[in-house]
């Protein structure tokens, strides 16, 4: 929401650009344009950020969110790449770093952790295979089906150890 105590003072270069910019991403405010420049997207709901998914895989994000949501309390965000993903990052309050983020595009979900080395790692995902059916895995590398109960313990177990390592203030 918008605050009419904050305002930002621009010179006439930075103002011809921004009025550029407005064009360019078909947008009607300054606020706009920055969010774009800035990669800033307005914090969504998970029905909004899995709504191109098949109801079972809608329903298996809201439990992947739920269950990550009881690990601790964390900041979330919501993100977009270069490679079309919308991400929702889960940011550990005390030390600031991300632990974990699901990812959501037009036929998947996928959910990854800090792992012990730092870097951010698979540990679930869910995957429409066709028209109707539906494919769960721990990893970008696995094609085995796995049933969904077991995805969700998977992803608790690596989330709860990376917010041990990594969410927690020394």
């Amino acid at each position: 929401m918008s605050n009419p105590h904050n305002s930002v003072k621009v010179d006439d270069a930075v103002h011809s650009e921004l009025e550029r910019l407005k064009g360019k991403y078909d947008v009607s405010t300054f606020n706009d344009v920055l969010r774009h420049e800035l990669n800033i997207v307005p914090d969504a709901k998970i029905d909004e950020l899995a709504a191109y998914l098949l109801e079972e895989l809608r329903e298996a994000a809201h439990e992947v969110v739920e269950l990550i949501e009881s690990i601790d309390d964390f900041t979330r965000a919501v993100s977009e790449s270069d490679d079309g993903k919308t991400y929702l990052t889960f940011t550990s309050i005390q030390t600031e770093r991300e632990i974990a983020r699901v990812g959501f595009d037009e036929k998947e979900f996928t959910v990854s952790y800090r792992n012990k080395n730092g870097e951010m790692d698979q540990c679930g995902r869910g995957r429409k295979k066709n028209a109707n059916e539906t494919h769960y895995g721990t990893s970008s590398g696995t094609y085995d089906h796995i049933d969904r109960e077991e995805i969700l313990k998977n992803i608790e177990d690596k989330v709860a150890g990376s917010n041990r390592r990594w969410g927690t203030a020394p």
